[in-house]
């Protein structure tokens, strides 16, 4: 198998700011599940599994794209497809 060497200078400003937006998203979704949590109350289980079907649906999506538009891991390919 053959690993690729880095290359300096390889992210723009677009991917960087990018990236960032994307690791805040996802922090946000763990840290407001107790927010959402302490919200609900009892109903927190139903709230959950409402989420979880949401979520289904982006992970689907994801999925319906990776296979559209092969990559090498890269998060900003769909990005780059759709604004050039």
């Amino acid at each position: 198998m053959r690993v690729q060497q880095y290359e300096k200078n390889i992210l723009s400003l677009f991917d960087a700011v990018a990236m960032g937006i994307c690791a805040m998203i996802g922090a946000g979704i763990l840290a407001l599940t107790g927010k959402i949590a302490e919200m609900a109350g009892p109903w927190f289980p139903l709230a959950f599994a409402v989420g979880a079907m949401v979520t289904g649906f982006s992970a689907y999506t994801y999925v319906k794209m990776s296979n559209a538009w092969p990559s090498e891991g890269q998060a900003k390919t769909p990005v780059d497809r759709a604004v050039g």
